[in-house]
């Protein structure tokens, strides 16, 4: 009987059965393990964005949070652990304010791996989604509520940007930004919260596609004080009919340049303090801009505090060639460096600034007007390496031409930056 061999393939294959069942069980669980671990990862990275895109269009970090929490429900994926901070509290982007940190996790109980007496084990996903830099715009409407045509380009406006962008913060369904007659457009893109709208026969030349829907574009200067020293070096509204030089400091009542007069301005901060900035006729306004560095900014203000600000208006065949400091290393001197023009925010709104006629410029630096629009009318042309305008709302109309670039860096502007975001953990 020993040496009867017999039946030996049933006594093998008794033997082997348990180890097969086993491997075969594993095979089974490690591919139900990538399930889970794959859902896992699906709901961290939804939960990493969603919360990523809440900080970017304002919300706090704790609504970030919620929103993250949130959209990690809505996922097929039933963790057992949910972790979300921002900022994040380790890794690569452990304290940035802008990122948003999910850890999830999940118990598994082995069913026939347990014949290699596997234990109960985690399976997680982790997820860092941060608002990263996309592009640079170069004109912004601040209006953030529904109105039509916050950016709005009449006539045969030609408005060429190179490669930046075009925002509007206006949430309008239809025309946050309106493009009318034969406006033409070129940049990099459009960017609004809202959407957009062309009337007629206008040209819009986009390197890449317009977005929609978008949150808002941040205000680059929400923080910075704009205010006047106490007191007054010029009492009264200066007037100018000839040619003058003018120093800066803080001008109580406004300036205005009549006739054929040609203006020099020394370099420094032009305070219009409760006035209005007006050049009229065919005046010519100039920055004595020699020095390396130096440039003029001037800020409209009122130190009795809300109400009138002031602006500037220019009208007829005026002459502009005007630049912003470029030195960020003397505040006392220059304590707006990049901004060519200032309006304090305390202002009431529809101080509009308004440049009409036949206005010939070169506008280098930030143009803000946080309560009143920018108005752009006439036959006006501007042929500037880097001019950001942010207002309320920014309308051309007639024959206004505007070019310029997002190439500011040289110019000390604050860049005017629309974010975007992204997974980036």
């Amino acid at each position: 009987m020993l040496r009867d061999r017999g039946g030996v393939t049933l006594l093998i294959y008794a033997l082997a059965l348990p180890v097969l069942l086993g491997f075969t069980g594993l095979a089974v669980e490690v591919g139900d393990w990538y399930v889970v671990q794959e859902k896992l990862q699906t709901a961290a990275d939804a939960g990493a964005l969603a919360g990523a895109w809440e900080l970017k269009a304002g919300g706090s970090a704790a609504l970030a949070i919620a929103v993250a929490k949130e959209a990690i429900g809505k996922n097929a994926a039933t963790p057992s652990a949910i972790v979300v901070t921002t900022p994040p509290t380790s890794g690569a982007y452990a304290g940035d304010s802008q990122a948003v940190q999910v850890s999830l996790s999940q118990q598994q109980l082995p069913l026939f791996s347990g014949v290699f007496h596997l234990a109960a084990f985690d399976i997680g996903a982790a997820a860092v989604a941060k608002l990263q830099a996309a592009d640079n715009a170069c004109l912004l409407a601040l209006d953030s509520s529904n109105d039509p045509g916050a950016v709005t380009l009449n006539g045969n406006v030609n408005v060429q940007f190179g490669n930046c962008v075009m925002a509007s913060d206006s949430s309008n369904p239809s025309d946050a930004i309106l493009i009318n007659g034969n406006a033409t457009f070129k940049g990099k893109s459009i960017v609004t919260v809202g959407n957009y709208e062309t009337n007629g026969d206008v040209s819009v030349d986009l390197a890449q596609p317009a977005i929609t829907g978008a949150a808002p574009v941040a205000d680059p200067f929400a923080n910075l004080n704009i205010s006047s020293p106490a007191g007054c070096d010029y009492n009264g509204t200066q007037n100018y009919n000839s040619s003058a030089v003018l120093q800066p400091g803080t001008y109580c009542g406004g300036i205005n340049v009549n006739g054929s007069a040609t203006v020099t301005l020394e370099p420094g901060t032009y305070y219009i303090d409760g006035g209005n900035l007006i050049f009229n006729g065919n005046s010519t306004v100039q920055c004595d801009c020699t020095t390396p560095g130096s440039g003029i900014t001037f800020v409209f203000t009122n130190q009795g505090g809300d109400g009138q600000t002031g602006t500037v208006t220019m009208n007829g065949d005026v002459t502009m060639n005007l630049q912003a400091p470029t030195d960020t290393s003397n505040p006392s001197a220059y304590p707006y460096p990049g901004m060519l023009f200032a309006q304090d925010r305390n202002g009431g709104q529809g101080q509009n600034a308004t440049f009409n006629g036949n206005v010939n410029t070169v506008l280098e630096g930030a143009m803000y007007f946080p309560n009143g629009d920018l108005v752009l009318n006439g036959d006006l042309s501007n042929a500037s390496n880097c001019t950001e305008m942010i207002a309320w709302q920014v309308i051309m109309n007639g024959n206004a031409g505007f070019a310029t670039t997002a190439n500011c860096a040289a110019a000390a502007i604050t860049p005017l930056v629309v974010t975007d975001v992204q997974l980036v953990q």
